[in-house]
């Protein structure tokens, strides 16, 4: 098994992986929110907040992206985040959390 494969034995965005990935992410998180498929209305309410240009905005933005997420649907939840991830040539990010 490859160590991408290890993040979806739990929950692959869980509370304390949402939030590593959101510091990795940082106040560039606008382009993976809408690669991720979170409505503009949902990003400019993000931007507008007072930590919308920091990881605190890339946390609300990765939570708001997995409320929408089928509960029990790991799979489809990794494979969404790895696409999202890759589009924004921040591909390396899942395996940066996978272990952790």
């Amino acid at each position: 098994m490859t160590t991408h494969c290890l993040v979806m034995s739990a929950d692959i965005l869980d509370n304390r992986r949402m939030l590593l990935l959101a510091k990795k992410v940082g106040g560039d998180w606008e382009p993976l929110g809408k690669a991720l498929g979170v409505p503009d209305d949902e990003i400019a309410e993000i931007k507008e907040g007072a930590d919308g240009s920091t990881y605190q905005g890339a946390f609300k933005m990765l939570w708001a992206w997995r409320q929408t997420q089928a509960s029990g649907d790991d799979e489809a939840t990794q494979q969404a985040l790895r696409s999202a991830l890759q589009q924004v040539d921040k591909a390396q990010l899942i395996e940066e959390i996978a272990d952790k």
